[in-house]
């Protein structure tokens, strides 16, 4: 098992290692859209794209790697996640809420607690702060809101962020939308842990 995994994380990998271990390669590649190198001598490789990163997906070992380096547990489990979920469904190009997607009521709460808030919290009174932040993180300016961008987060994922600046009516408010196919692509679970990892990069991008 790579470093790093314990608990909950270590139960998730080993499920999603075994059913790795068990599906064709070539099959699922096709239905990530996503690079599969086979090799007669070594290992196999997924090339997986991620926030614009190239990783590396070692099979049958179902290790990551990102350069040189080995990836998180959780960037780990989330591409292996991708990679047994997708299936072949492409993106439709319609937006919808977190709480649209299937099964999104249990993780509603910490979904809006860890990605929507933080960013209205941060940017709400700085509009050109978030612009500049949603450009450095990788986004492409979206005609929504006072702002938004578009990130292509895997090769079948497409999120969406807005932010709304405070008025003298109106709190600052933020939301972050999901291609409609979205669970297609990934269990509702892994989609809020995104939709963090996604707020927490545009708010760092701000303060570098």
């Amino acid at each position: 098992m790579p470093a790093g995994f314990a608990g909950n994380l270590a139960d998730s990998y080993v499920k999603a290692r075994d059913d790795i271990w068990k599906a064709d390669p070539f099959v699922l590649a096709g239905n990530a859209g996503v690079e599969y190198r086979s090799s007669e001598t070594a290992s196999g490789e997924f090339r997986v794209p991620y926030f614009g990163e190239m990783h590396a997906l070692r099979f049958p070992e179902a290790t990551l790697w990102r350069g040189e380096e080995p990836a998180s547990p959780i960037t780990h489990l989330i591409l292996l996640h991708y990679l047994l979920t997708a299936d072949g469904t492409l993106p439709s190009g319609q937006w919808i809420p977190f709480r649209q997607l299937p099964n999104a009521f249990p993780y509603d709460r910490a979904f809006t607690q860890r990605a929507i808030t933080p960013l209205a919290d941060t940017f709400g009174h700085d509009l050109e702060a978030f612009a500049q932040a949603g450009r450095a993180a990788g986004g492409e300016p979206a005609r929504t809101a006072d702002a938004s961008f578009f990130f292509r987060v895997l090769p079948q994922l497409a999120m969406m962020v807005q932010l709304w600046v405070a008025d003298e009516d109106l709190p600052a408010s933020a939301n972050i939308l999901f291609d409609s196919n979205a669970g297609h692509q990934l269990p509702t679970e892994d989609l809020s842990g995104i939709g963090g990892i996604l707020a927490q990069r545009i708010i760092r991008a701000a303060r570098r």
